[in-house]
């Protein structure tokens, strides 16, 4: 993983003062609007010692030339540059152990990184779980064509197939009034008032605000007075959910690490984790 997936000005921070000073600041300054001195008038002497007080002072002086007089929007981006530095230690230690041992390389890339040898190696153990990560980042990107015009595609060939009352459904109200019927009461039985009493115009507000006018008015003239069933479509509303749940994921990343994204999913989602990671390991197809 390079820097191409960080935000641009962690990438400009990291190329102006380094990769420790740059996590220093984010760690400690993240989503904050920070005013960028030179430290010379006695305001900002005190706001610039702070700053450099973490990131150190041959960094705040890079800092201070750069951005001198502007207001820094430090990112806050802090777990997203966690994971960035855990897969750059995880790379550097692959390529390196073989020749000089992986004990060896443990110890250089902790100094390296201002860490201690144990953390080194419990980020080494999470090798696993960033791949899984990165596949399911590859499967996100595959699936990201799959928008809601191909989901209505999906849901108004389900009603064709079916034929009879569906199918008749989508030629009375138009296919995409047919689409926002199922996923507004899809699995539910809708009575269809005869607008000359008084008592069905709640129901026939309600069947408009969800299609419009032209479609609850068609919907009135061929069925006033009957109770008609809306087909569910579980299968492609589950889909679209799913494809939901994978563009989530993908723009989510940035943010957390895979577990935590998925564990909020699954809250959001009313899922499983285990179900999410389905989800997100499954490849979809629309039929």
């Amino acid at each position: 993983m390079g820097k191409d997936h960080l935000p641009r000005m962690a990438k400009r921070l990291i190329n102006l003062i380094g990769f420790e000073a740059t996590h220093l600041l984010i760690k400690n300054f993240g989503g904050i609007m920070l005013p960028i001195g030179k430290g010379i008038r006695n305001s900002g002497i005190s706001r610039y010692e702070s700053i450099a007080e973490v990131i150190g002072h041959a960094a705040m002086k890079r800092l201070s030339q750069e951005f001198n007089g502007q207001h820094l929007s430090v990112p806050r981006c802090f777990q997203f540059f966690i994971n960035h530095r855990d897969m750059e230690i995880i790379e550097a230690h692959k390529n390196q152990s073989g020749a000089i041992g992986k004990h060896k390389s443990a110890g250089m890339l902790a100094q390296k990184y201002n860490l201690t040898q144990r953390e080194i190696y419990s980020i080494l153990a999470k090798n696993k779980s960033i791949v899984d990560r990165e596949e399911c980042l590859s499967l996100c990107t595959e699936i990201s064509h799959l928008d809601n015009e191909r989901l209505n595609a999906a849901l108004i060939n389900y009603a064709r197939k079916k034929g009879g009352f569906f199918s008749e459904l989508i030629d009375i109200v138009g296919a995409e009034e047919f689409v926002e019927l199922v996923k507004i009461f899809g699995g539910r039985t809708l009575s269809i008032p005869a607008l000359k009493r008084e008592e069905g115009l709640v129901v026939y507000e309600k069947i408009a605000d969800a299609v419009g006018y032209k479609a609850a008015s068609n919907l009135a003239k061929n069925y006033a007075g009957e109770v008609v069933a809306i087909p569910r479509a579980y299968r492609a509303l589950k889909l679209g959910r799913n494809i939901e749940i994978l563009k989530e994921f993908e723009s989510m990343l940035g943010y957390g690490s895979a577990t935590t994204v998925v564990e909020e999913l699954a809250r959001k989602y009313k899922l499983t984790t285990r179900q999410v990671w389905s989800i997100l390991k499954k490849p979809l197809s629309i039929h």
